[in-house]
Formats: C-alpha cells, sequence, structure tokens
C-alpha cells in the first residue's frame, strides 16, 4: 500500500467474516510495489520502492528478515 504497510486478509473458511483485514505489517519506509505469498509456510515476502524486501510470518505478521538493496560504490 501507499502508507507503507501490508495488509494481510483472511481468504480461507474460518470463523472470521471471509475478505476481512487480518492483520496490518508495518516496516517499509517506500510504498510497497509487489507481494508473494507461500500458503504451505505461512509467509509472505513484500517489495518496496524503498529498496527492500521484507519476509512476514503470516499468522502473526511478523517480520522474519530484511533483504536490503546492496549498497555498491560507483568507480566512475
Amino acid at each position: 500500500s501507499r502508507d507503507c504497510s501490508l495488509l494481510i486478509w483472511e481468504v480461507g473458511l474460518t470463523t472470521r467474516k471471509k475478505g476481512s483485514s487480518r492483520v496490518r505489517a508495518c516496516g517499509h519506509e517506500g510504498p510497497i510495489v509487489c507481494v508473494s505469498v507461500c500458503g504451505e509456510l505461512f509467509v509472505c515476502a513484500s517489495a518496496s520502492v524503498d529498496g527492500t524486501v521484507m519476509v512476514w510470518q503470516v499468522n502473526q505478521a511478523r517480520l522474519v528478515c530484511t533483504i536490503a538493496e546492496p549498497q555498491v560504490e560507483r568507480l566512475c
């Protein structure tokens, strides 16, 4: 989303109302532009224009790790 947060939605058959927002994960410093989900491992990865990819545990919106764009020194 543009407010730098990731909303995780309920889509399975549970006692919660389907289509309701479940949890909000925050940590990016720029808008999120891509998300990939692995239902088998209950994780998702979000990519942001801030140059980071964050891997989240879906059940609790817990940040597992952050992968940052490497800082490369320009030679020219």
